[in-house]
């Protein structure tokens, strides 16, 4: 979905759904501000950064209140946050992806982490997990 796709929605959902159309807002205003850091026009990259960041720090905010009706609303603005975010990469995929790229290497090692990820986000960009394959990389180096 575009930032322009999103300004729709938002404007038909606030009457109906005004609670999804703030977190729209949110997004809207969150995708901009990345791009405006980067003096660039706004993309869906921007939007997938966004969700991510959002989604982290509010699943971080209900592990640390736990209850109540602030975690509920916070649950439910994660719920509608994930349906921006791409279906994730098969991590067998990725492992697949990371073996091959290790073969290529001359005696791997964790100096080789940024490359390795640099080719992976290529190959996958935005529908991988980078923590999850940082992980990976670094077992497969052991």
């Amino acid at each position: 979905m575009t930032i322009k796709d999103l300004q729709i929605n938002k404007l038909k959902l606030r009457k109906d759904d005004p609670f999804r159309a703030s977190v729209y807002s949110n997004i809207i205003d969150g995708a901009k501000k990345i791009a405006k850091e980067e003096n660039r026009e706004v993309d869906n990259s921007d939007i997938i950064k966004y969700v991510r960041r959002s989604i982290k720090s509010l699943t971080s905010t209900i592990e640390q209140v736990g209850t109540g009706e602030v975690v509920e609303n916070y649950k439910k603005e994660v719920e509608i946050l994930n349906e921006f975010m791409p279906k994730e990469a098969d991590e067998s995929l990725v492992a697949a992806k990371i073996d091959s790229i290790l073969s290529t290497i001359e005696n791997p090692s964790i100096k080789n982490m940024g490359m390795i990820m640099k080719q992976l986000k290529e190959e996958f960009g935005d529908s991988f997990n980078a923590g999850k394959a940082s992980n990976l990389v670094k077992s497969m180096l052991v």
